[in-house]
C-alpha cells in the first residue's frame, strides 16, 4: 500500500486514475462524521454508517473525515475503484493518454519469467503481484534498477532501439 504518499505518485500510474473527490463529509448516507474501512474479501470500501451495519461493535482502524481519504488510504491498490465506486459522488475518472509503448500499462516492470541475462522489461497487462512493489515509470528506469550489470545488455537493448 502506498497510503505514505502524499503526493499521489501511485495514483498517478493507474490507467485511469481517479481525480480529486468531492469533499462532502457528513452529508453522504450515514450518521457518522467519519469514514472508516470495510474490509471484504477482495473488495472493501469506507462508509460512515455505524459499526452494527456491518455487525461491529466498534471502529477498529484509523477513520477520514471524508470517503475520498479513507479510499486512498485503505483502498488505493484495487484497479477497479470499488471504493471509490461506493461514494455518494464518486470521483470521475481522468482522461489518460494511451502508453506510447508496446503494451497496456504505463508503468514498467521486469519480467522475471526470464533468466536474469535474458530479463528485460515489459508494460504488459495485467500487473502481476510482485510488481506491486517493482514498478518503474519508464522502461530505461525499470532496466537501469531491475537488471543493473546485466552483462548481455538485453534489456537496455531494449529501450536503445
Amino acid at each position: 500500500h502506498f497510503s505514505w504518499q502524499k503526493s499521489a505518485f501511485c495514483f498517478s500510474q493507474m490507467a485511469n486514475p481517479p481525480t480529486q473527490a468531492p469533499t462532502v463529509a457528513a452529508t453522504e448516507p450515514g450518521t457518522l462524521n467519519e469514514f472508516y474501512p470495510i474490509r471484504n474479501q477482495g473488495s472493501g470500501f469506507c462508509t460512515n454508517e455505524p459499526p452494527s451495519t456491518y455487525g461491529l461493535n466498534d471502529i477498529y482502524e484509523q477513520s477520514y473525515p471524508t470517503n475520498a481519504e479513507c479510499c486512498k488510504t485503505y483502498f488505493s491498490h484495487q484497479s477497479d475503484g470499488f471504493c471509490y465506486s461506493k461514494m455518494g459522488s464518486p470521483p470521475t475518472q481522468a482522461p489518460t493518454d494511451a502508453p506510447t509503448e508496446a503494451g497496456s500499462l504505463t508503468v514498467w516492470y521486469p519480467d522475471y519469467s526470464k533468466s536474469w541475462d535474458m530479463g528485460v522489461c515489459i508494460n504488459d497487462a495485467p500487473l502481476p503481484s510482485y510488481a506491486t512493489h517493482y514498478n518503474y515509470p519508464t522502461q530505461k528506469e525499470c532496466c537501469d534498477n531491475a537488471y543493473a550489470g546485466q552483462s548481455s545488455g538485453r534489456c537496455a537493448a531494449g529501450y536503445l532501439g
